[in-house]
């Protein structure tokens, strides 16, 4: 009898062990693929905003995820405080809806003050209005953390069937990840155009005898992708290798 409980509990904890490595795999894999999915959509988005959309044809796979960090990272963070709610709360449930809902509205409303920002924000507040479309972002990306531990505990109750709510949970987190911050990230890439001289670093070529001053807009593998303004503030980008840079004070 002793030697079969301790098979048991042997079996038990094997078990155990494998369902958490599968667990985590899944958990990982739908990770890297979030972290993609939202990487395509800003780096796409931020570099058509900026008007240099062939540069995106030019990104790795790396460079992408690396994209995703911004968004990824308060995404993570209301996700694992959402977790804390369920587990450390009875009503971990209700706590996570009324949070997320005063989150997004929050980041609706600096959403919208970002689309009409052009109408009542004069150019002198620019920075203002580049702030605001920040917070707007990382407030809906904080609000999506909340939105998908909500989505799961969904699963996890109705035995993965989806009914009215948890649709509408999915239609929303889509929206949310799929148009609403990519927007608001093409909306910046404008911004950082206007802003060029302030929010941007300014460099020269060595190999032209920094004839013409150029500023940087993000790196791309062992280059960075570089604009300048001539005349009739005309923009004009290149590629340029990361030794030929001098960055200028």
């Amino acid at each position: 009898m002793p030697n079969s409980n301790n098979n048991e509990k042997t079996t038990e904890a094997v078990s155990y062990i494998w369902k958490l490595i599968a667990n985590l795999s899944a958990g990982s894999v739908i990770a890297l693929l979030l972290s993609f999915l939202i990487g395509y959509k800003y780096e796409k988005s931020y570099l058509s905003g900026i008007g240099a959309r062939w540069a995106f044809e030019l990104l790795s796979f790396n460079e992408i995820i690396l994209g995703s960090f911004s968004v990824l990272i308060p995404i993570l963070i209301g996700f694992i405080i959402s977790l804390n709610y369920l587990y450390n709360f009875e009503n971990g449930v209700s706590i996570i809806r009324k949070t997320e809902n005063w989150v997004s509205g929050i980041g609706l409303f600096l959403y919208l003050l970002t689309v009409i920002q052009g109408y009542f924000i004069p150019d002198e507040y620019q920075k203002l209005a580049s702030a605001l479309r920040y917070f707007s972002i990382y407030s809906f990306s904080f609000s999506v953390g909340f939105l998908i531990a909500e989505i799961l505990v969904r699963f996890r109750d109705q035995e993965l069937k989806i009914n009215h709510s948890t649709f509408n949970a999915l239609v929303y987190l889509s929206i949310t990840v799929f148009f609403i911050i990519p927007n608001i990230f093409h909306i910046t890439a404008q911004d950082d155009l206007r802003l060029y001289d302030e929010k941007l670093v300014k460099t020269c070529i060595l190999s032209e005898d920094c004839a013409e001053y150029w500023y940087i807009v993000r790196p791309i593998n062992n280059n960075f992708l570089v604009f300048n303004v001539g005349k009739n503030e005309q923009k004009s980008f290149r590629l340029v290798s990361v030794s030929d840079v001098v960055v200028k004070p």
